[in-house]
């Protein structure tokens, strides 16, 4: 933890967007420093190409800083000790748990993310209570680990699987 807390030392308290920027870029450095220009001229009468381009980077470029309180937080209590999930993060003021999400969930996860990998995305969907009509009954929702409209490797996940216990 001491190199996050240098780095929000050195934002002046505040993690600055451009060092999260800077170590995004140098995860993939061929990519941000040369492959992603050579692209950008391969298309360059390409408007559409170009428009897309130069709107991603604009909004890629201009990372925001984050208050380092919070950005600390996230690190110790999100990332390193995955208290959220294990339902022992507190956040303002209250325990909060994924068991206790009773909407919806599109889980999205990109191929090739470098920060959430596409298995720590689905994994999510064993650890929420989600509602739909086919688990309502007598106006109660009936618990079920369920997440409806995704596949996780060809098997559609559905609400045919009920939770252990009561949440």
């Amino acid at each position: 933890m001491s190199v996050y807390r240098n780095l929000v030392a050195a934002g002046g308290g505040r993690m600055r967007g451009e060092v999260m920027l800077a170590g995004w870029k140098n995860m993939h450095p061929g990519e941000q420093y040369l492959t992603k220009y050579i692209d950008l001229y391969n298309h360059v009468e390409d408007a559409v190409y170009v428009a897309r381009s130069e709107h991603f980077e604009r909004w890629f470029e201009n990372a925001l800083d984050l208050p380092g309180r919070y950005y600390l937080q996230a690190i110790e209590e999100l990332f390193k000790a995955n208290r959220f999930a294990k339902g022992e993060f507190i956040g303002l003021g209250r325990k909060l748990s994924p068991k206790n999400i009773k909407v919806f969930l599109y889980l999205l996860a990109g191929q090739t993310d470098d920060i959430t990998t596409r298995e720590q995305v689905f994994a999510a969907a064993h650890l929420v209570v989600a509602p739909c009509s086919h688990c309502h009954e007598n106006d109660t929702w009936r618990p079920y680990r369920a997440v409806h409209g995704f596949e996780d490797g060809g098997r559609s996940v559905a609400c045919d699987r009920p939770l252990d216990k009561e949440p």
